[in-house]
């Protein structure tokens, strides 16, 4: 009984194995058709995805930074790192719960950061 478990676990990091030894060879060999001008260029995947994941992480980065002001409260209040790709924003304003008086509402960005 203890050598069929062993052969199980055997064959499942084999198969485990194999599959994240083949997923990236498995990927740098995929390409996307690019049009830049009329021609069409076929681009390995990651020279078009990680440029934008740079970006998308930049922004979230600068996001981060900037510190908010409570309508009601009038507090200054820092965000956690997971609020900023959920929360509504409109017009350089964001949806936010105010941590000292829990209001939820738009808020918005102190200019005068210290």
């Amino acid at each position: 009984m203890k050598r069929r478990g062993l052969l199980r676990a055997l064959i499942s990091i084999t198969a485990a194995s194999a599959v994240i030894l083949a997923l990236p060879l498995a990927l740098s060999s995929c390409t996307l058709p690019v049009n830049w001008f009329g021609e069409t260029y076929h681009v390995a995947w990651y020279v078009v995805i990680l440029p934008a994941l740079a970006l998308l992480i930049a922004a979230h980065i600068l996001l981060l930074t900037y510190t908010y002001v409570c309508p009601k409260c009038k507090n200054r209040f820092k965000v956690k790192w997971y609020h900023i790709s959920v929360w509504l924003h409109f017009c350089g304003r964001r949806m936010a719960k105010c941590p000292f008086c829990h209001h939820t509402s738009y808020c918005d960005i102190d200019k005068h950061r210290h």
